[in-house]
C-alpha cells in the first residue's frame, strides 16, 4: 500500500488536529502516481477544510 497525506488545522492557534489521506494498493497506484497525481491538490484541499472552522495561515 502507498499513501500520501496533509494535514487539516483548528482556527486559532493552528495546532494539526486532523489529516486527509489517499491510500491505494500499489498494485493500483505506485507511490510515483500518487506522489504526481494526488499530492499537488491534497494541501489545497486540506486547506479548504481547515478554513471552514476558521483558520487562517
Amino acid at each position: 500500500m502507498n499513501r500520501v497525506a496533509a494535514p487539516v488545522r483548528e482556527d486559532c492557534d493552528g495546532a494539526i488536529v486532523a489529516a486527509v489521506s489517499v491510500t491505494a494498493l500499489k498494485a493500483r497506484a505506485g507511490l510515483d502516481a500518487l506522489t504526481r497525481d494526488v499530492l499537488p491538490d491534497l494541501p489545497t484541499t486540506t486547506e479548504t477544510i481547515s478554513r471552514e472552522p476558521g483558520w487562517r495561515p
